[in-house]
């Protein structure tokens, strides 16, 4: 009984794949697969964080006055410039990037608390229209919002911020308290 299911499991693979496999060419592909940062290859259709200054850098010089800092946002939309035009970009949004420096979590909670989200939204909006200026930014510019947040490391940083026991010591995957603080 066993040899005659790996026998099916065999062919069926294998006629699964010759089927499948057959109207999928080597740029169907690409149009799929990414790269990260600026590793922009060949074969990438579309890149994840092309620069690595985006996501909370941003708000980090101005969040304890209550500024953005639209120096970062042209730096960013200039870095964004030699990007090569044939590829799409996928960029994080504002945030708390990695999650692993407690002082900055606590400084951007805390400022996202003091006006509901005001700032970080005005953030968003400044760099989605700057970098909407980009050569056909409107259809290759792509957003993130939130990056692994089932991750221990949101968990540990965000039961900080609560004041609640850090879950498994150093966080837990698929911590249920991160939710609806990403998500507010």
């Amino acid at each position: 009984m066993k040899y005659t299911y790996s026998i099916f499991l065999f062919v069926s693979i294998g006629i699964f794949s010759v089927s499948f496999g057959q109207n999928i060419s080597q740029s169907t592909w690409n149009d799929y697969t990414g790269s990260h940062y600026n590793n922009t290859q060949p074969w990438a259709g579309w890149v994840r964080d092309y620069s690595r200054n985006t996501g909370s850098y941003i708000l980090d010089s101005g969040m304890e006055y209550g500024q953005i800092d639209t120096n970062l946002i042209n730096s960013l939309y200039t870095t964004m410039l030699t990007l090569p035009i044939q590829y799409d970009a996928t960029l994080q949004t504002a945030g708390l990037g990695s999650a692993r420096d407690t002082q900055k979590v606590n400084l951007f909670l805390s400022r996202i608390e003091a006006d509901s989200g005001a700032m970080w939204r005005e953030l968003c909006k400044k760099e989605a229209i700057k970098l909407d200026g980009l050569p056909n930014g409107k259809n290759r510019i792509f957003w993130q919002v939130g990056n692994e947040i089932s991750s221990p490391a949101y968990s540990e940083q965000l039961n900080l911020w609560a004041g609640n026991p850090v879950p498994c010591g150093t966080g837990c995957w698929f911590d249920q308290f991160v939710i609806p603080v990403k998500v507010r």
